[in-house]
């Protein structure tokens, strides 16, 4: 039977489990046009996150003070993020689509964030980036569907990691 502490614990874990969530899915950007341009005039908005390309170590104030388990596991998002910023300005912005972001970092976790699993990851990830700047972008909706495919194809390389590009680029491309 859940005490009031228990109860207590678990609301703070699922607060701070939906600030997080907010953080990462929050867009910030300004959907209309400057003033020397159109008043009424909007863009379409971007199925992008903008977390990838700021700086993350706020993401500490979430946990509450002396939660170990929080600490490490903000401490492991954020190497994640690092990870994605390493594959350069545009890249990176593949870690803003959440389903690609936390494949990444699931996978990472799993083999310790080696050399070898980075390696690895950058190889699939920059194939996937060049493919995804050869399609059209047009629309959100365009854009979507193109994450769709490069969070599904992370996953196929994942669960066959002896597949090369080529093979890959053979078979689905």
């Amino acid at each position: 039977m859940m005490n009031k502490n228990d109860f207590y614990n678990l609301g703070v874990k699922i607060c701070l489990f939906f600030s997080i969530l907010l953080v990462f899915s929050c867009s910030h950007e300004d959907n209309t046009f400057p003033s020397s341009k159109k008043q009424n005039e909007t863009v379409q908005p971007s199925p992008y996150n903008h977390f990838i390309t700021s700086t993350v170590d706020h993401l500490y104030q979430f946990c509450p003070a002396g939660d170990v388990v929080c600490y490490n596991d903000m401490s492991l998002t954020i190497k994640t993020v690092d990870f994605f910023k390493s594959l350069g300005p545009k890249n990176s912005l593949l870690g803003s689509y959440n389903n690609i972001f936390y494949t990444t970092r699931k996978y990472l976790v799993e083999n310790e964030f080696s050399d070898e699993a980075k390696s690895f990851l950058s190889d699939k990830l920059n194939f996937l980036a060049e493919w995804n700047k050869a399609q059209d972008n047009s629309t959100p909706e365009k854009q979507l569907e193109n994450l769709e495919f490069i969070y599904s194809s992370l996953k196929y390389f994942i669960q066959n990691p002896t597949i090369t590009n080529e093979e890959f680029k053979a078979l689905f491309m």
